[in-house]
């Protein structure tokens, strides 16, 4: 109870923030945009469920001068499961912008309790420690709750994680992963497409590890592993052309987008100056120029912006998170110790897990984003990922000093 209450007056703040400070945003743009398609809904059933179903760019005679209405976040893909989303939750808050952000609020609740519950499951003797990283994260709470894009990812990012470990990884349902597994993956790419860009990695590594370390004998294991490994090697060296090709594209994808997001965030913060703006330096866009910067990526996302580098109140908050976050993760490591932590990682698949998707995951907004302002958005998947991490880490060294003693 006190997580969905933290989860409430979260979305109160994030509205009142939006309404009173802003002046409007995304989060009103949507709930508008709803309020279209659930009036339509209502007058004319069939007319509704085309605006309901039909592709996004696609209009018919009937639906295009409703389209026209809403406006051209009906035209992406990405934007308009929101509008679908949050004209459901009208239906049952008669319209009420206030009401149906606390719906959403409740559906990013419960999809981080799910992610809760798995690790709790995986590590009962840190209950406090996972409550903290996965449910009262103030980044997460706040960004993560109202009508919006966030809100969906980070609610069927906890869901994907619960049906994965369910069905892969402690193998005692079948059903509910099975239902939450498509539809978590349809919402999350929907919305977030580059999510599972760190996501899926991840989870192949977790779901493999653990497999493998289930094989009982040494030698049988051992066995596993190297039949594992020639398959895959042939895999690759067949399929060569292909997966060079696939790569190409990924890698060209991703530096167009970068440059998408790199220009137009860098002409609002130095032209229009309503935001504050960061930069990797030169980037030399090939493979091996895109990695050169993966360090200070990962650093951006998940310890900026410095205290200097805010410059409005919100800003002010991210920067005090951002700094906590900093002096949690030195105190871990050199208390710790570099080497050690990475060998309390090593032997344990979900802190793998957890590690691949935060860097991978940090890198990828980081590297792209530009933009504080956007940033502190987008990085909210990866925050209970890896303050979870430092705690795992923390716990697996104090037993090991207990240990030794």
């Amino acid at each position: 109870m006190p997580a969905l209450w933290a989860h409430f007056i979260g979305v109160l703040a994030f509205d009142a923030v939006y309404v009173f400070y802003y002046g409007g945003g995304d989060t009103t743009t949507y709930h508008a945009g709803a309020t279209i398609i659930r009036q339509t809904l209502t007058e004319n059933n069939g007319l509704g469920w085309q605006l309901m179903t039909m592709p996004a760019g696609e209009r018919t005679l009937q639906t295009a001068p409703i389209i026209d209405r809403i406006g051209g976040y009906y035209e992406a893909a990405n934007t308009l499961i929101v509008m679908r989303i949050a004209a459901i939750a009208q239906l049952f808050t008669l319209g009420s912008f206030w009401l149906s952000s606390l719906l959403f609020s409740v559906l990013s609740f419960l999809g981080l309790w799910a992610l809760f519950r798995v690790m709790l499951d995986l590590y009962p003797r840190l209950l406090r420690h996972i409550a903290l990283a996965v449910l009262f994260v103030p980044s997460v709470i706040f960004w993560g709750t109202g009508i919006m894009k966030d809100t969906l990812s980070i609610a069927f990012l906890g869901f994907l994680v619960y049906g994965v470990y369910h069905l892969f990884i402690k193998r005692d349902q079948v059903i509910l992963p099975l239902l939450l597994i498509p539809i978590s993956l349809y919402i999350v790419l929907s919305t977030k497409a580059y999510i599972v860009v760190g996501f899926a990695p991840a989870v192949i590594y977790w779901i493999v590890a653990h497999g493998l370390s289930s094989i009982g004998q040494g030698q049988l294991r051992a066995l596993t592993r190297f039949s594992i490994a020639v398959f895959v090697g042939f895999v690759i060296y067949w399929q060569r052309n292909q997966i060079w090709s696939l790569g190409d594209r990924v890698v060209q994808q991703f530096v167009q987008l970068a440059i998408s997001f790199q220009g137009w965030h860098g002409f609002i913060t130095e032209t229009l100056e309503r935001s504050s703006g960061y930069s990797l330096g030169d980037i030399e866009f090939t493979p091996l120029g895109i990695l050169k910067k993966m360090p200070a990526s990962v650093n951006a996302t998940l310890f900026r912006p410095y205290f200097y580098e805010a410059n409005s109140p919100v800003m002010l908050l991210s920067a005090v998170e951002s700094s906590a976050l900093l002096l949690g993760s030195l105190y871990v490591w050199l208390r710790a110790g570099i080497w050690r932590t990475w060998r309390l990682i090593a032997r344990d698949h979900f802190a793998v897990f957890c590690l691949l998707f935060s860097v991978l995951f940090a890198f990828a907004v980081g590297f792209a984003s530009y933009n504080f302002g956007a940033l502190v958005r987008y990085k909210i998947p990866c925050m209970p990922f890896y303050i979870a991490l430092l705690f795992i880490v923390w716990h697996r060294h104090k037993e090991d000093v207990a240990l030794r003693k």
